[in-house]
């Protein structure tokens, strides 16, 4: 991935599986990265990016069924974010709906080679997928951008 901390390789609940069955089991089975190749790198990764990542789940999920695995979600939220002590919750995981697509969504900022970084990430569930979308930029490039990344993330459209 190209990205920092992307969220890839989350999933919904790593391999334990869920009360709801629908566990992703962890690795991703498609991964993308649009990246403004002009914008800002660290570590030759792009940072004005938006990576997306496709999880195979245990069995469909339907939209009614999405607002219960907002806890589950939250606790990948937290391991996320206390795998690097520079990660902050800027807004808390809420639920969103992206081209009539369910799921969750949070801010958050961290510190990658001395840049802090901003970014929004949804988890968004349709049938038997789960998608991670993060739009991200450097923090002091994120009043400037943010309104193109997340415009961007909004035109996501699951067939």
């Amino acid at each position: 991935m190209l990205a920092g901390l992307a969220l890839t390789g989350a999933g919904c609940s790593g391999s334990g599986g869920s009360d709801t069955g629908a566990g992703a089991g962890g690795s991703s089975v498609f991964d993308v990265v649009f990246a403004d190749k002009d914008g800002t790198t660290i570590s030759d990764r792009y940072v004005d990016a938006i990576p997306v990542s496709v999880y195979e789940l245990a069995r469909e999920v339907k939209p009614a069924e999405v607002p219960k695995l907002k806890s589950e979600l939250q606790t990948v939220v937290d391991q996320l974010m206390s795998s690097t002590t520079s990660a902050k919750i800027v807004e808390p995981l809420e639920e969103v709906t992206v081209n009539g697509v369910p799921g969750f969504g949070f801010k958050y900022t961290y510190t990658e080679g001395g840049t802090e970084l901003t970014a929004v990430a949804f988890f968004l569930f349709k049938g038997k997928y789960e998608y991670e979308i993060t739009a991200q930029t450097t923090s002091d490039n994120w009043d400037a951008l943010k309104g193109k990344l997340e415009a961007a993330a909004q035109t996501f459209m699951a067939k």
